[in-house]
């Protein structure tokens, strides 16, 4: 029987930009599954992005990627659940990409992305260019959403400032009825990324899901961003990164310490205690 459950967002969590997952933070991980933890990682990224960082883990473990629009088992890679969005979801979001430009994620399969580059300003086409370069991928160019082949959509992505993400994310979420959860942008600090998905797709979602397959037992998640927000609600103990906004903190139980390495360690060591005292 499980233990509990430990779900964990891997960007600004787990591994940073230059810092990837460190063999200590994989050995321990490995230990709390031995103990008896389901372990659950929950990202906006990709999964071929995901099981860079991942594949090294000599443990089974659980991958919501896109935000938590899909949820697979690792490491036979079946899909237990997914909220895709549809071609209409996409027509819905034509007038936005038309105007701020977007970027089209494919859920599994080739993982292909789709992006429309003369809808960009020549910054954010800069910036796209080093995010291909850093992480590997091969975009491809259309001139319109209706060029989007037929396919499963895991998301599409909005790169704005923050007060203009803001404002877009509100209104997509008033005038559709996608997801529109903002993030920082792990490759420039002056810019936000809005994370369009499916009603259903998130990672809190991902949590509710793979609860049911171990019902009564409790549930610690940790996080860094506005989209690990209803992870943490989902959560009996909920961890928040030093780096986190205030909204962040605000919903969490603790906030780990913005020194030391692999600070998650100590915050996930005390929230276990928490949980094995039923002090929550």
């Amino acid at each position: 029987m499980a233990h509990g459950i430990i779900a964990l967002d891997i960007d600004g969590t787990l591994v940073t930009q230059h810092h990837p997952l460190s063999q200590h933070l994989a050995s321990f991980l490995a230990s709390v599954h031995q103990k008896g933890w389901v372990i659950l990682f929950a990202t906006g990224r990709t999964i071929r992005w995901s099981m860079e960082h991942l594949s090294s883990l000599p443990f089974p473990f659980f991958l919501a990627p896109y935000n938590g629009a899909c949820l697979f088992s690792f490491p036979n890679k079946e899909m237990i659940d997914s909220a895709l969005m549809e071609n209409a979801d996409l027509k819905k979001l034509s007038t936005f990409i038309d105007e701020f430009g977007g970027v089209i994620y494919e859920a599994g399969g080739e993982e292909r992305i789709f992006y429309t580059p003369r809808r960009f300003s020549e910054m954010i086409l800069e910036h796209l260019c080093i995010r291909q370069e850093q992480q590997r991928e091969q975009w491809i160019s259309i001139n319109s959403v209706n060029k989007v082949p037929a396919m499963r959509v895991a998301g599409v992505r909005f790169f704005l400032s923050p007060m203009a993400a803001s404002m877009l994310g509100e209104t997509i979420t008033d005038e559709t009825s996608l997801l529109a959860p903002t993030m920082k942008d792990a490759f420039n600090e002056d810019l936000r990324i809005i994370q369009v998905t499916a009603q259903g797709a998130s990672k809190g979602h991902a949590l509710r899901t793979l609860r049911k397959r171990y019902p009564g037992v409790k549930a610690i998640a940790a996080g860094d961003d506005m989209n690990d927000i209803d992870l943490i609600e989902e959560a009996d103990v909920g961890i928040a990164m030093a780096s986190a906004p205030a909204a962040l903190k605000e919903k969490s139980t603790i906030v780990a310490s913005a020194s030391g390495t692999d600070p998650i360690i100590a915050a996930l060591e005390q929230a276990m205690q928490k949980v094995m005292h039923g002090n929550i």
